[in-house]
């Protein structure tokens, strides 16, 4: 905007500048939300149709594997096998996606020791991967929480840093709590994530992996789990440096 002197002559200029930063945010985050309330719905109906068709064709390949034990096609029910395996996954991961949580289901949870006993079942996967673990673990006020799926959180943000870490790295994880609020943060030294990708990250079936290495659920599953719970989880990233998840 010019300003103007008592001859309407310009002598300055008023530039306003507003920081959006937090406004875009909060649009994406709502975006997503939109997006899983959407996707919960129609998982849930879908995953009920397969689910039945499904049992069957499991049912029928355990009868043959047993008909045929030593021979060409036990090879191939084998295979079959796996991928109904597979597809059962996806849908168990569907229904959880569109399942309601129960309030008789939270209770007091001690994210530390919650913390504790998920590193204990990756240890042994973190040494064979020549992944170093540095932990910054405090105590904190218990949370209310749904213990179970609180761990699938952490169980799914730190199995996506391995993944991304093939050739050995570094994972750090630090729980510690901030104005009576819980702040886990999770960072790997990993590819990190491309820019373009950063915003679609928690949408559902997205995903950076291979074909038949992921399902596109796992973070998204996440999001909607710290939804329930309502906090919030947040992705930085550089290419070829890692990531940082970090969930209040």
């Amino acid at each position: 905007t010019p300003l103007l002197d008592n001859k309407m002559n310009p002598y300055g200029t008023v530039i306003v500048f507003e920081d959006i930063t937090e406004k875009i945010s909060l649009q994406q985050q709502l975006l997503t939300s939109e997006k899983l309330a959407s996707i919960g719905l129609l998982s849930a109906g879908v995953a009920h149709e397969i689910n039945t068709p499904l049992t069957g064709i499991s049912s029928y390949v355990q009868i043959l594997q047993k008909k045929f034990t030593n021979s060409h096609h036990s090879q191939i029910l084998e295979k079959i096998e796996v991928q109904t395996d597979r597809v059962a996954r996806i849908i168990k991961n569907l229904l959880n996606f569109a399942r309601n949580p129960s309030e008789s289901s939270f209770q007091q949870v001690n994210l530390k020791e919650s913390l504790q006993e998920i590193i204990s079942l990756i240890d042994y996967k973190l040494k064979n991967m020549n992944i170093n673990l540095e932990l910054n673990i405090n105590s904190i006020d218990p949370l209310w929480a749904q213990e179970e799926k609180i761990q699938q959180v952490f169980i799914n943000i730190i199995l996506n840093a391995i993944d991304v870490m093939p050739d050995g790295g570094t994972l750090e994880i630090e729980l510690s709590q901030m104005n009576n609020q819980a702040v886990i943060k999770i960072k790997d030294t990993g590819t990190g994530i491309k820019d373009q990708y950063l915003p679609h990250i928690f949408d559902p079936f997205f995903t950076t992996k291979g074909f038949g290495k992921g399902t596109g659920l796992g973070l998204s599953i996440s999001y909607a789990i710290i939804k329930e719970h309502e906090g919030r989880i947040t992705v930085e990233s550089k290419e070829r440096e890692g990531s940082l998840f970090t969930i209040f």
